[in-house]
């Protein structure tokens, strides 16, 4: 079934004209783009426009897909490309990241732990602090911190993605780990 197909088969199926391929490929990595996107995009019918355009260009250019990296680094590659286009289109706009998961984290926090008014209100300064650091940091070191700490992708994905060094990874998390450290050593 199609469904149970590798990413590499997935691909040699589509090239071979079995376009349900595609359609897999897209439903697996779909969800994982529109989270990227959301997380610099505030406007939901632009984070569905920006995450359509990716898979247009996926698709545009899939048979140039030599399997040098992994597939969603690849994706994650052109992800990153259409927001950094997006965001110099409007520069005017304010990068905006989607921290909601944090705010939800203190909803279960205070629903499993007894934790008291104080730090419910330190915790919730903390978030928005972050936020803000986060919101105003260069693009390029929001973007390396979310691949790596949102993401969880390795420095060697992100380099591939970032179209850079490892080194630069590390110096960009060095960097952007030192600024909203100071956020925190200020919220504490």
């Amino acid at each position: 079934m199609v469904t149970d197909a590798t990413d590499k088969e997935l691909i040699h199926l589509y090239l071979q004209g079995e376009h349900s391929a595609f359609d897999a490929l897209m439903l697996r990595h779909q969800p994982r783009v529109k989270h990227l996107v959301s997380c610099h995009v505030q406007d939901p019918n632009l984070i569905s426009d920006i995450t359509q355009d990716v898979f247009v260009q996926v698709l545009r250019y899939l048979a140039q897909f030599h399997g040098n990296s992994g597939f969603y680094t690849w994706v994650y590659r052109i992800t990153i490309n259409i927001i950094n286009n997006h965001l110099k289109k409007r520069s005017t706009e304010v990068l905006h990241m989607d921290y909601s998961f944090a705010e939800s984290h203190l909803d279960q926090t205070q629903l499993h732990n007894d934790i008291g008014p104080e730090q419910i209100t330190i915790y919730t300064e903390l978030i928005h602090g972050l936020t803000g650091v986060l919101n105003h940091m260069p693009t390029d070191l929001s973007l390396t911190i979310l691949l790596r700490s949102v993401t969880g992708l390795n420095y060697t994905d992100i380099a591939a993605i970032m179209d850079c060094p490892i080194g630069t990874v590390r110096s960009r998390l060095f960097h952007a780990r030192a600024m909203i450290l100071a956020v925190v050593r200020v919220a504490i």
